[in-house]
């Protein structure tokens, strides 16, 4: 009976949390077209070029030097800036992570998605007194920031659909 009863609860926490929204993190939900690329980036931080590839293999995009599509790593920057201060001393109290990528796709020498900047910013308070748990809190962050960005550029790649265009080329050729 007890099996049942658990087996009844765990079915209807899981249809609540599919219908909320839940997706468990490593599924994939990438639905597009694309599905090589070529990765080329030039002095981009690795890890962050690591983190993407994997975020492509795990959404089924297979990552080689000899694919038709071209993903172009145009930039990625990190910064930090103080944006509040503490009137009685100099030192800042909240600072501001700032990180920018730069991305275009293309196919041969055609380009198929423009030049596109995304931006994502995270803050945090500043606390002296505890200046390993504040480094933590800044790693853990500026990792949430890049996994949006990646995310951010993963439902760009979505959308674009070569079906479309190559009805648009054949359309324009006649």
């Amino acid at each position: 009976m007890k099996t049942k009863n658990l087996s009844s609860f765990l079915l209807i926490v899981s249809i609540g949390l599919s219908a909320c929204g839940f997706h468990l993190k490593n599924e994939s939900s990438f639905k597009g077209s694309i599905h090589e690329v070529t990765l080329v980036s030039e002095n981009i931080d690795p890890a962050f070029i690591h983190a993407l590839k994997r975020e492509l293999q795990e959404a089924g995009i297979n990552v080689n030097t000899s694919a038709d599509y071209q993903l172009r790593i145009l930039r990625y920057e990190e910064s930090r800036r103080a944006i509040s201060n503490n009137n009685l001393s100099a030192k800042p109290t909240e600072t501001q992570l700032n990180y920018r990528l730069g991305f275009s796709l293309m196919q041969e020498s055609e380009l198929l998605i423009a030049p596109t900047n995304l931006q994502r910013s995270k803050e945090y308070p500043n606390n002296n007194a505890d200046i390993a748990g504040m480094l933590d809190e800044e790693r853990i962050l500026s990792e949430a920031a890049q996994e949006e960005l990646i995310e951010l550029l993963m439902r760009r790649l979505a959308t674009y659909k070569p079906a479309e265009n190559t009805l648009n080329q054949n359309s324009s050729g006649h």
